[in-house]
């Protein structure tokens, strides 16, 4: 399940910036890497806790003072990271969501992707494409107006 993350994150993005120079293509990476991590062993990554995804946003914003195109792509990682937070209803589960802060077990919790019906996640791929088309009409236009 890639295009629900993916349309979502682009969506919710273009929402707040309506920038056709944003680096979008790590904003779309950032909403899928949760769960490319997660899926080899089946369980979630640290990724799908704000606490990790806040850490990883500090220590970006620490390591590119001064490199403003650096800056750019790891804060756009980062909104990716968070919007997959939202796509994926970790909020729903408090240990998982402050994790390690809402406790440290989470070893067993698989991806929340996987523990969703077929049927569920099959819907959210088809509205993630609606959302898809609906970001790359935008950006087709925002780039001709530029």
């Amino acid at each position: 399940m890639l295009l629900w993350f993916i349309g979502s994150a682009l969506a919710m993005v273009w929402f707040v910036f309506r920038d056709a120079r944003f680096p979008f293509v790590w904003v779309a990476l950032g909403a899928v890497l949760s769960d490319v991590i997660g899926v080899v062993p089946g369980a979630v990554a640290p990724t799908h806790s704000v606490v990790s995804v806040v850490g990883y946003l500090t220590v970006a914003m620490l390591l590119t003072i001064g490199r403003r195109s650096h800056r750019k792509k790891a804060l756009a990682l980062a909104f990716g990271l968070f919007m997959h937070l939202v796509a994926d209803f970790v909020f729903t589960d408090t240990s998982l969501f402050w994790w390690p802060l809402g406790g440290t077990n989470v070893d067993a919790t698989r991806i929340p992707t996987l523990d969703r019906p077929l049927a569920a996640n099959l819907a959210l791929e088809a509205l993630g494409v609606v959302l898809l088309v609906w970001f790359l009409r935008r950006l087709a236009v925002a780039r001709q107006v530029r």
